[in-house]
């Protein structure tokens, strides 16, 4: 899968994938930074499976996380 199909099926707006934590990424067509990051140009592809249990996962994490609380002894 692409980033536009990743999104549609994560129900997010375009170009906001770059925004979120992001499913593994299964395959890369082009060349790779030295330090690991994907420069402009390079493309990746998502396999459905990880897709959907990203999606699934995302569900359950939506909303604020709850706020850690000092315990003083």
């Amino acid at each position: 899968m692409n980033r536009a199909q990743v999104e549609d099926r994560a129900g997010l707006a375009r170009g906001s994938l770059s925004k979120v934590a992001k499913p593994p990424v299964a395959v890369v067509i082009g060349p790779i930074n030295p330090d690991g990051s994907i420069p402009r140009g390079t493309v990746v592809g998502y396999d459905p499976d990880d897709v959907e249990k990203w999606v699934r996962e995302r569900s359950r994490q939506r909303g604020r996380p709850k706020k850690k609380t000092n315990t003083l002894p």
